[in-house]
Formats: C-alpha cells, structure tokens, sequence
C-alpha cells in the first residue's frame, strides 16, 4: 500500500481533537456528542450511520470508548496516520495537565490545606463511581445471568477469595468466556455487514524511509534522557499495557485494575493516593484514563508518567487502528458479543468493588458522607458536570480548614 502524505487534511484533523481534547469534559458521553457535532454534523466527514458503526466497533475493543472513537474518526478521514494524530491531539491536553497536577500534588500535598481539599474532593469520586455504575449498570445488566456475573467477580474481589495468581486479569477473562456460553445464540437477525472501504488519502506518496526515521530518532531522543536505574521502568509498562488491554466497560475500569496492580500488589501507591489521582483525572478534560500518567508519576516520576500513558493507550491504538475492518465486519457475531457482555459486566463488578475499597479510605466523618450523597443525588437527578462537583467540594475543605 502506497503511503499518502496530505499535511492539509492532517492539521485539519489535529486541530478538531486538540481542540475537543480541550474542551472535553463532562465524560465519554459528552466526548461522543462532541466529535459527532464536529464530524458529522459540522465537517461531513462520514455520515452518521459510518459514524455509529464506527462507535459499535469501540464498544467491541478495551479502553476508554470516546478515545477509541477520536482514533477511529481520524483512521477513516486519513488514514492510519490521521488516526495516530487525532488520538494523540485528543489526549495530549489532559497528559500535559495531570503531569502538571502530579507534579503539584507530590510536592505540596503534604500540606494541611491541600490534604483537607482532597479529603473532601475524595467522596465526590466515590459518588461518580457509583453513578457510573448505575447508568452503566441500566444498559449492561438487563439479565439475570448478566446480574450473576456482576455480583461473582464483585464478591470474588471484595473478599479477594482468590489466591493472588489468579488476578483480576483472570478474572475478567473468565467472565468474557462464561458470557461466551450464555450468549452464544443469536438475540436477533444480525446485520448486513457495511463495505470496508480504505480511509481517503490524497497527495504525493512519501519515502517509507522518511516515516520509519521518525520513531527511530524518538527513541534514540527517549534513551539519551532515560535514568539509569530503568528498574522500575519496565514493570511499570507491563503493568499498565495489561490494564490497557482489560480496560472493557469504560475508562473507570481502571479504578478496579490499579487497586489491584499497583495498591494490593507491589504497593507502589496507597489507596488514598490512588483516589487523588482519581480526583485530578476528573477535573481534567479528555479521558479519565489520564488517571494513569499521574499513578506513572507517583511511582517513577516524569519518566514514569509518559511511560504509563504510552502503555496504556498503546493497545488502543493498535486495536482500532489495526483490526477496524475486522470489527466491522465481526460485530455482530453471537461469540463476539456474548465476550464483550460477559466482560462488561463482570467489570462493573470489579467497579463495585472498587467503590467499596475507596469508600474505606474516603468516608472519615458524618462531613464526608454528606458530600458523597449530596453529589450522588445531583448526579442522578442533573447529571451535574463532575468538574463542578469536585470544585464545590475542594471550596468546603479548605472553608473547613481555615474555620
């Protein structure tokens, strides 16, 4: 295949998802609105039935839905290179300020004034959490065998009932397979595949050799500045290109897999520490996953931190961009869909799980819980921005400290 350079539709692309990369807060299902807006509806880049097949096809792979599809749009409009470029404009502004906000919170978060912020911004995560599960719950968990699997993996990983080789990796794989058995007929007539049609690309071809150079001298640029002692380095990677790859149900999914890998584990992080980063994942836009480049900070430093970003991002990456057509033309195969609901809401339990876990640390007063269900009610009856929430409840920790 001839590689097409169109530096003009490139800077178009980088230009929407920086842009939405921005402005992106209130969550995946407003980052989904926004880039069908601006896609869609504003640019005419793909039509909409293209652009829900596109949203399905997310749906199918791990990682954080909105970012898959940021991937995606930018793969059909130019391909694997577009695609490359969207991500990556999507998530560098959040990258860039939970970096900034890992860096603050290592420093000063020692401090009395800092600390009661966080304590009272604690609950507000919990509360997300569980509005999450319940809105995630409404469309995942319609069945009882679905319910079954849910409150297993729930329990399983509350009471940690499991010896510790059999993760929560292992875990949710086996729920992928059990839903495999429970849903492996069909629940309706399945769809006329679409036409897979190569993404537009336009322009002269380019050298290959003026491609491959580029990676080259990152790498080399990455190893001058590297630190010595790369002990940690490497652990850190698999550990987060293995939650990168078993993020299925959402970016929160998360939550469940660092309290496991990097809390119970080799505790490199306290649970509380891990609800912080939590925290400032929410108050940046772009991707909750983000919450990942401050875990890599936390435990390793700058290095740490774009170490952890680049591995768990990188299977989403390679999914959309490289097995797209495939999806698109497996999505509706029984055994397809049967893994994906077997997973999905065997992680909405390792979610439940993990709300129980943080409610431990985060509720340490009447004050606390008063927070978490004041922010929970004003999430399920306005579905309130979580950015306010968690400003509105940064303001009464530092009134309650200064009073």
């Amino acid at each position: 295949m001839t590689v097409q350079f169109d530096g003009q539709r490139y800077r178009a692309i980088a230009a929407v998802f920086l842009r939405l990369g921005i402005i992106g807060f209130g969550g995946p299902l407003a980052h989904i609105g926004l880039m069908e807006d601006q896609c869609v509806v504003r640019r005419k880049w793909l039509s909409r039935e293209a652009f829900l097949e596109g949203l399905a096809v997310c749906n199918l792979l791990p990682g954080p839905t909105s970012t898959q599809l940021s991937m995606y749009l930018g793969y059909i409009r130019a391909g694997i290179i577009g695609g490359i470029i969207s991500g990556c404009c999507f998530i560098a502004p959040a990258f860039v300020l939970v970096m900034i906000l890992a860096w603050a919170y290592l420093h000063y978060g020692t401090l009395p004034a800092v600390g009661a912020l966080f304590s009272s911004i604690g609950p507000v995560v919990v509360a997300i959490i569980v509005n999450t599960l319940y809105r995630s719950g409404q469309t995942a968990l319609k069945t009882i065998s679905s319910w079954c699997i849910a409150c297993v993996v729930c329990i399983f990983v509350l009471l940690q009932l499991l010896p510790p080789s059999v993760n929560l990796v292992a875990i949710l794989l086996a729920s992928g397979l059990v839903g495999m058995l429970l849903y492996r007929k069909p629940t309706s007539a399945p769809e006329k595949p679409a036409e897979v049609k190569e993404p537009s690309q336009s322009g002269p071809s380019t050298n290959i050799k003026s491609i491959t150079i580029l990676p080259l001298l990152t790498v080399r640029t990455l190893l001058y500045y590297l630190p010595s002692d790369v002990s940690l380095l490497l652990p850190l990677a698999l550990v987060f290109l293995k939650i990168g790859v078993l993020m299925f149900g959402g970016g929160l999914v998360v939550a469940p897999l660092l309290q496991q890998e990097l809390v119970n584990g080799p505790h490199w992080l306290t649970t509380k520490q891990l609800l912080d980063g939590l925290a400032l994942g929410q108050l940046t836009p772009g991707p909750v996953t983000v919450v990942a480049t401050f875990a890599g900070y936390a435990v390793a430093g700058p290095m740490g931190g774009v170490v952890a970003t680049v591995a768990v991002f990188l299977p989403a990456f390679v999914l959309v961009l490289g097995l797209s057509p495939v999806l698109l033309r497996i999505r509706n195969v029984p055994l397809a869909q049967g893994f994906l609901k077997g997973i999905t809401a065997g992680a909405l339990g390792a979610i439940a799980a993990a709300a129980v876990f943080f409610g431990r640390t985060a509720f340490v007063d009447v004050l606390s819980v008063a927070i978490a269900v004041v922010s929970l009610l004003l999430l399920l009856r306005w579905n309130i921005n979580t950015f306010f929430l968690i400003g509105g409840a940064a303001m009464i920790g530092l009134l309650r400290t200064f009073l």
